[in-house]
């Protein structure tokens, strides 16, 4: 039993955990553990990816070597779930190396938000990321949400989609941004079918965020966008902002259905 030429014996929770940073391209562990193990120490997340990085399945590194660590799949661990046939291969992202410094913020945010959307999702839904969208949807859209909630229809009452825009003030707002929410909202028309849709829009800052709202006054109301200012706190505070911010009453409602 302890061949190298053998696999390694996965419990279910380590499988999800392989799951999780496939779906993910790359995944601190602080969102894995909100992901996966929400309701145990850090301890225990520690010990978990410690024993998956041993056993040659992720990859484990710091950010700049003090900061937090980032985990992304090795293609030992792609092989390993494709032949549990734990994951499709459409879903498994595997990185030849490390993200780019500058795209390292958006990417953390982008799966910030498909964690707490896939958290308060129903059975049926798809939560579905940017990276995700261009492999699932051809012809490529010629706007891609950076997250995108289609929400499964519910008796009689049809779902709903909810497209998510992360915004880190990196592009014109009247030049660009605006004219690449407007082209969101006809592809959104289309993929809903005359279910509601709707666009979430968060940006760094109440400046952006006013001068954003500004620019889309314009813009059809058949596809309405909200503004709103990214959490200012990172870590677990940052799920709990966002989760308040798509289902303000996760108890009455479903997120996809406050748009």
């Amino acid at each position: 039993m302890h061949d190298p030429r053998s696999s390694p014996v996965l419990s279910k929770r380590d499988i999800a955990v392989l799951r999780e940073i496939a779906e993910a391209q790359e995944l601190s562990q602080g969102q894995l553990h909100r992901a996966v193990f929400p309701n145990v120490s850090e301890v225990v997340v520690s010990r978990r990816v410690r024993r998956l990085r041993d056993l040659g399945l992720i990859v484990v590194e710091r950010w700049r070597k003090v900061g937090i660590n980032r985990l992304r799949l090795t293609s030992r661990g792609r092989d390993l779930l494709l032949e549990l046939g734990a994951a499709e291969d459409d879903s498994i992202f595997l990185l030849s190396g490390t993200l780019a410094d500058k795209v390292i913020p958006h990417t953390l945010w982008v799966n910030d938000v498909r964690i707490v959307l896939k958290s308060l999702a129903s059975p049926g839904d798809a939560v579905l990321s940017s990276w995700m969208i261009e492999r699932k949807f051809v012809p490529r859209w010629s706007a891609i949400p950076d997250v995108l909630w289609i929400a499964a229809p519910r008796g009689e009452s049809p779902g709903s989609v909810l497209a998510v825009e992360i915004d880190l003030g990196t592009e014109p707002i009247k030049g660009v941004f605006a004219k690449t929410l407007e082209t969101l909202q006809g592809i959104l028309t289309s993929i809903a079918a005359g279910n509601p849709a709707g666009i979430i829009v968060l940006t760094v800052g109440d400046r952006r965020c006013g001068a954003i709202r500004s620019a889309v006054q314009d813009l059809p109301t058949s596809v309405p966008i909200e503004i709103q200012t990214l959490p200012r706190l990172v870590g677990r505070p940052t799920f709990d902002a966002l989760a308040t911010l798509f289902s303000p009453d996760p108890k009455t409602t479903s997120g996809a259905d406050t748009v």
